[in-house]
């Protein structure tokens, strides 16, 4: 029997086209969470390492992830053997269910099973809890940070009564702060704080930043990186506290903003010292 010449095209191109792509989505770099088999009981906690694969040099990472807050509980983050090194944004739990991070690596990942970090949850109650990618942003090397497609695989914890008991490790040493510096910022000229932060042993928990202006200290927020000193800032404190509790205090003072302050409360009080002064200059001269 003769197959039609329109029919052969087309089983042809058929043919040629879904090899091509199987071989495109093979090639797509994926992101995937490591969790144990075994089930875990409640009240333990849980390592989750976050794993990349990739047949594409990638050098920048954005990702959300979620989880369920009723049956886990952000505790911390390692990322001692991370290709990641440096951090835009360092994990962040909202408390809601959701952590975010941003971060790039000076040496462009390509490869297999590489690192970004390791979460550690406390498992609250029984149940399956689910966890999943809400956002997977990867940027090839390429000089143009070109934005490519991730696949992002969720994964499954099992919470029961008969599980095994997970614990964080024993540590009573606090984070460590190193490669601090202060920059300029090339747009505006205002300072910057660029810093690493590394703890051995059960991860960091948050760093928050809080500044003084005049005699007033602001109140403590997550920190960003790098940390953009506002103005009439002259002292900035950081605080970087890890898995269990242990915490590390990284202070700067500003004396050109220190001294810009003294002046100011200075002119403040010779400003009210002018003001009583006239004023009781005015009731003396009512009361005669």
């Amino acid at each position: 029997m003769r197959i039609p010449r329109t029919s052969f095209r087309l089983a042809l191109i058929g043919a040629l086209i879904l090899p091509l792509a199987a071989a495109v989505a093979a090639a797509e770099p994926s992101i995937s969470f490591r969790v144990p088999a075994a089930s875990i009981a409640p009240s333990g906690t849980i390592a989750v390492p976050i794993f990349i694969t990739s047949s594409v040099p990638l050098n920048a990472f954005a990702v959300t992830l979620r989880y369920p807050p009723e049956l886990l509980s952000y505790v911390s983050y390692q990322a001692r053997n991370s290709i990641v090194d440096v951090w835009k944004q360092e994990p962040t739990a909202d408390g809601e269910g959701l952590i975010r991070f941003e971060g790039g690596a000076q040496k462009a990942f390509v490869g297999t099973d590489g690192e970004l970090m390791t979460l550690f949850f406390e498992t609250r109650a029984t149940g399956i809890a689910k966890l999943s990618f809400e956002q997977a942003q990867f940027y090839r090397a390429d000089g143009t940070g070109t934005r490519v497609a991730v696949s992002a695989l969720p994964a499954a914890i099992r919470i029961t009564s008969g599980g095994t008991a997970g614990t964080l490790p024993a540590d009573s040493a606090p984070p460590v702060f190193s490669e601090v510096q202060l920059v300029s910022n090339p747009e505006n000229g205002a300072y910057l704080i660029t810093y690493t932060v590394a703890d051995e042993g059960t991860g960091i928990r948050e760093v928050l930043v809080r500044t003084k202006s005049f005699l007033f200290w602001s109140v403590r927020r997550i920190a960003s990186h790098p940390v953009a000193v506002p103005p009439f800032v002259w002292s900035l404190e950081l605080v970087a506290s890890d898995g269990a509790g242990n915490k590390t205090t990284k202070g700067f003072h500003f004396y050109d903003a220190l001294a810009l302050n003294g002046i100011l409360t200075l002119m403040f009080f010779a400003g009210v010292g002018i003001v009583w002064r006239r004023w009781r200059t005015r009731s003396a001269i009512l009361k005669e």
